[in-house]
């Protein structure tokens, strides 16, 4: 069950103003991309901003992830979010992972940071809904709706693992991505130029170790 503080949050979550956000229906057609079996499990989800029965913090525990409509709600999702300092995210994704005990079906995690080094995280997604979750982790914020930008499921990241995160990331973005790929690899290269900027904490490198024994501990996808 949430505590006390988490119910509070999530009341005030559903009174405060909605990020805008693409229509229920254009979200939903999004769905069409996928292949049948996964657009079924996708439709069929819970309609939601929370999973049923979430315990945990949002968006950063196996037990309450972010519901998503796919993998293209989860890039659509991380491309909106602003770290404290008002920066976008470089991301990938580090596993995907059952956990029959909460109910939940899938969990992907990814793996964050922000273009100017200053912010790591690690968020927990399930993609088996019909649309996005408009509650954002604490210490984000969404960056305003643009009616292209916002539409596209392409950004600083992919929903594989990369090597060497985040200097792997650019050259998996030129081969996954079409038309933009290779202009947004060439940003990104230029943003990661300055590696000393992407050392991550201490904290996160022992956070990353025990999100891997989670993935190692649950059968992985």
């Amino acid at each position: 069950m949430l505590d006390i503080q988490e119910n509070i949050k999530i009341m005030f979550n559903f009174f405060r103003k909605k990020p805008q956000e693409e229509s229920f229906e254009e979200q939903k057609a999004d769905i069409e991309h996928y292949p049948p079996p996964m657009r079924n499990a996708i439709i069929s989800g819970e309609n939601c901003d929370f999973v049923p029965n979430a315990s945990g913090d949002f968006g950063r525990s196996l037990t309450n992830p972010i519901p998503v409509n796919g993998i293209r709600g989860e890039i659509k999702y991380i491309n909106r979010l602003r770290c404290p300092s008002g920066n976008g995210m470089i991301f990938h994704r580090i596993g995907s992972l059952k956990n029959n005990q909460s109910g939940i079906e899938c969990v992907d995690i990814y793996e964050l940071v922000s273009i100017d080094g200053s912010f790591w995280d690690i968020l927990y997604f399930d993609m088996y809904h019909p649309r996005r979750s408009t509650i954002i982790p604490k210490k984000y914020t969404f960056s305003k709706f643009n009616e292209f930008l916002s539409r596209i499921a392409v950004g600083f990241g992919v929903n594989i693992f990369a090597e060497n995160f985040p200097f792997g990331i650019p050259n998996l973005i030129e081969t996954r991505y079409d038309s933009l790929g290779g202009s947004l690899a060439e940003r990104l290269r230029n943003i990661l130029a300055d590696r000393k900027k992407f050392i991550p904490t201490e904290q996160h490198k022992q956070a990353i170790q025990e999100t891997n024994e989670i993935i190692n501990k649950f059968q992985p996808l």
